[in-house]
């Protein structure tokens, strides 16, 4: 799709066609990149919806935005919404970096995520994050310093959360 295309892409007739969403940045050029890592949806409401981003790539990231993406139309248009989130070194940048989002299957205003900065040395304030307000806020859940690259909520029992961390050269 190339460096102006946008970041995330929705398909309402199956796949057929897709186009891109507002509100989310667009990828910053060839060697930087602002990558949707993960997308959640409200199961007790289907238009809200969550998306996980993240930085890759080289040099400054000035001017752009990355972390948890709310949408409130079913994917159309989003907004930030990482209060409480942790702003972590990222290289040259600070921001938000998303590996997972999981909603709970019975209660969509339960949102678990897992956010990481340097992998080979992650800050103490990486690890997992839960909002219990649709993403309005976020606490920290666990997992001080460690990456998180996936979320998987028990669909029986919303109190199981089985959580995929990645190791660290420490």
């Amino acid at each position: 799709l190339g460096a102006s295309s946008r970041a995330l892409q929705v398909s309402d007739d199956g796949g057929v066609s897709f186009q891109g969403v507002t509100g989310i940045p667009r990828p910053l050029s060839s060697t930087q990149a602002l990558r949707v890592t993960s997308i959640a949806i409200n199961n007790a409401n289907r238009n809200l919806v969550y998306a996980g981003t993240a930085f890759v790539g080289t040099g400054a990231f000035s001017g752009s935005t990355n972390g948890v993406f709310k949408s409130t139309n079913n994917g159309r248009s989003w907004s930030p919404a990482n209060t409480g989130l942790p702003q972590l070194q990222i290289g040259a940048n600070t921001g938000y970096n998303v590996g997972a989002i999981k909603t709970t299957p019975t209660n969509g205003s339960v949102i678990y995520v897992g956010v990481f900065d340097n992998p080979l040395a992650p800050s103490p304030l990486s690890g997992l994050y839960k909002s219990s307000n649709d993403g309005a806020s976020w606490t920290f859940a666990g997992f001080s310093g460690r990456m998180i690259r996936d979320i998987v909520v028990n669909p029986s029992n919303a109190n199981i959360v089985y959580v995929a961390l990645t190791g660290t050269a420490a």
